[in-house]
């Protein structure tokens, strides 16, 4: 039948209301229903549940309650909800965000994850090898995991989409790897009897067997389990969106026909922003609520947001001591009494069964990031390891194993080729360093009254640190600074590899020599003087090491094909790449101190002033180039506040008046910029 169609004698009267009864509407229909003609949508949601849709005349319509509009997909269509109703996230609902959000989880959560989660860096690893998914030419080819769209766009079912699937083989007996299965020559080329997962995939698969490992979680946990997740994953994603910063200094206007609009108004670059905020605040507020809620969901919510840069807001309004790492105990302790829960549960099912093999290597994952986390806190800031320590039984990087023979002598192509699976096992053993620096910090007092009293075996746990961070530079700096020189030929997955291993493992050399320097005195009288001037010399080495890291980025282009397919700003730079914004920031922070405070306390010749001035003119571009994202900009401008108070002091005491009085000036302006109107700049 043609509509609209003609009303004849026969009408029908009906009567309905919206999903919670708090709507309720009435019409009449001629034809009746049965001879009214409908339409049949070709839409996901239509399809799925079968809907037949039919157009009323409005004058046989009568709405019986108030409604408000909200933007909906695209706003290909306006939908209207009740007032006590309406999709959960209103704020932040324009697709950018579902379907740019998706592949900026992909490009960062996903590509880190196989890059450092991996099976090659894990110290929990099992016998039982897997591999992390990605969508990047980083990784063999295969099926592609289920990511963030999932989670955000489709309803949630109780059986994971993504569990881990193992390759054609049959299952694995435990135990009989060895490396050569992955001494190929191409990327990460996947052995036989392995594992291909995602971490959601793997998250929601631990979950799902929750009964039978006695965790049971009811259909009210179950939600707020997923509820947490998803908004800790768009609050995530949304460090990566354009910040009205960069747009606004760059003159470039940011395309948003994609990313919908907020109550009905274009986005620009400060709604992102608000955006950004409302979504951390909201993701917080979520986590606070579900403290009593036990499930790898929320255990992943948590060590995500550890890794969230802090809105500027939050830190204004909120104000608390513990805000950095609010949640981290939180989580590490579900995931502690999770853990055995598992393992016994493995116990129970022996050592053929394919679900047993399949758990263990999913919760070695989830155990991996929670170390990450514990140690990466520990480093950065005053917080205390939870987590023992783990040794590392592998020397597969530092032995020379995982780096080709002569490596210089190989062709470009085949070092690029490997350069991402040397990372992972460099990786391993840098993690086991990391937490002997952690050691050092925790064995020293803190300085009270001018009194540094060391406790009797310091110098033991200052010469293991000093020990494992030497026997690393040892295979690392050759290696580093070989693929330096190359940078320029090397592929994008190869080069995001290198600069996400190597900041991080400079940031803990610097705030090793940070902690020791209060102690200087001390250590020098000790009978190890040895290990001061050691360790200055290492310092030095990590804050050129940045330098050059830095400079290296400076002089390629922006690889704005790769960041606009994986959906962030053309503009953004390699080392915005790093899953937790705040390491980046802090490393180049790090550096600019220990460059600024080495060229005050040391008399300079004219040779020494100009590698100075290049030094710190690469450090400042560094960190003002993060300024680009969200996240980036949130974290690097606390560092540069924190900089230009640190520095500024030290500039107008008597030692830094050494200090060349252009090169601060240079400084300030590069930094004034950058930093609230109202933050005072010391001259």
């Amino acid at each position: 039948m043609p509509f609209p169609p003609t009303p004849t004698s026969e009408r029908s009267s009906h009567s309905g209301n919206c999903h919670c009864g708090a709507v309720r509407f009435s019409l009449s229909l001629s034809p009746p229903l049965h001879e009214y003609p409908t339409n049949l949508c070709d839409c996901s949601i239509c399809t799925k549940n079968g809907y037949l849709l039919l157009y009323p005349f409005l004058k046989d319509f009568t709405l019986e309650s108030m409604l408000q509009d909200f933007d909906y997909e695209k706003l290909q269509l306006n939908k209207v909800y009740g007032r006590s109703a309406g999709p959960e996230y209103k704020p932040i609902y324009a697709t950018v965000i579902d379907e740019r959000l998706a592949r900026i989880y992909e490009a960062i959560v996903t590509g880190s994850a196989s890059r450092f989660l991996d099976y090659d860096s894990n110290l929990y690893a099992t016998g039982f090898r897997y591999q992390i998914e990605s969508s990047s030419a980083e990784v063999s080819e295969g099926s592609s995991p289920a990511g963030m769209s999932v989670i955000l766009n489709e309803k949630t079912t109780d059986f994971p989409t993504s569990i881990p699937q193992p390759t054609d083989s049959p299952l694995p007996s435990g135990g009989s790897f060895t490396q050569s299965h992955f001494n190929g020559s191409k990327h990460d080329t996947v052995p036989v009897d392995t594992f291909r997962m995602t971490l959601l995939g793997c998250i929601r698969f631990l979950d799902h067997f929750s009964d039978l490992y006695g965790n049971r979680l009811s259909p009210v946990a179950r939600r707020q389990s997923d509820r947490a997740l998803k908004a800790v994953l768009r609050a995530f994603s949304l460090q990566w969106l354009l910040s009205s910063r960069s747009s606004l200094e760059s003159g470039a206007s940011l395309d948003l026909s994609s990313t919908g609009s907020l109550n009905g108004e274009p986005l620009s670059s400060n709604s992102l922003l608000e955006i950004y905020t409302d979504a951390w605040f909201r993701a917080r507020s979520i986590l606070r609520d579900v403290h009593s809620v036990r499930s790898f969901r929320v255990v992943c919510a948590i060590f995500m947001f550890d890794g969230i840069a802090i809105p500027k807001k939050a830190r204004d309004v909120l104000n608390e001591p513990n805000l950095v790492h609010e949640f981290l105990d939180m989580g590490l302790g579900k995931l502690r009494e999770l853990d055995g829960l598992v393992k016994q549960y493995c116990d129970n099912l022996g050592p053929f069964s394919q679900y047993g093999a399949l758990l263990e290597a999913s919760l070695s994952l989830v155990r991996w990031c929670g170390y990450i986390r514990d140690i990466g806190a520990a480093l950065t800031t005053n917080y205390q390891c939870k987590l023992p320590e783990l040794l590392v039984h592998s020397d597969a990087f530092t032995s020379g194993a995982s780096i080709p023979k002569e490596p210089f002598r190989h062709t470009l192509q085949y070092l690029d080729q490997n350069i991402p699976s040397i990372c992972r096992k460099a990786a391993r053993e840098a993690f086991g360093v990391w937490r002997k620096i952690v050691n050092v910090k925790s064995s020293l007092p803190e300085p009270a009254d001018g009194v540094l009293d060391l406790p009797s075996g310091t110098f033991e746990t200052i010469s293991l640190a000093m020990t494992a961070i030497e026997k690393f530079n040892e295979s690392f700096r050759p290696f580093m600074h070989h693929c330096r020189e190359n940078f320029s030929c090397l592929s994008m997955p190869s080069r995001i590899s290198l600069v996400s291993l190597a900041m991080p493992w400079d940031l803990g050399v610097l705030v090793l020599a940070e902690t020791l320097k209060p102690f200087a005195n001390e250590i020098c009288q000790s009978s190890h003087p040895e290990l001061l001037s050691c360790m200055q010399s290492y310092g030095q080495e990590a804050a050129s090491s940045v330098a050059r890291t830095i400079d290296c980025m400076l002089r390629l282009p922006t690889e704005e094909t790769f960041n606009l397919q994986n959906g962030l700003s053309a503009e953004v730079p390699i080392i915005a790449y790093h899953v937790t914004p705040s390491i980046m920031s802090a490393t180049l922070e790090k550096a600019l101190e220990h460059t600024i405070e080495r060229q005050i306390s040391l008399p300079g010749d004219v040779e020494g002033d100009n590698v100075w001035d290049h030094q710190i003119d690469c450090l400042l571009k560094g960190l003002v180039s993060l300024d680009v994202t969200i996240g980036g900009s949130q974290t690097a401008g606390v560092a540069m506040q924190s900089l230009m108070h640190n520095e500024g002091e030290l500039a107008t005491s008597p030692q830094g008046k050494a200090l060349q009085k252009k090169a601060w000036q240079e400084i300030v302006e590069l930094l004034r910029p950058h930093l609230p109107a109202e933050q005072s700049i010391i001259p």
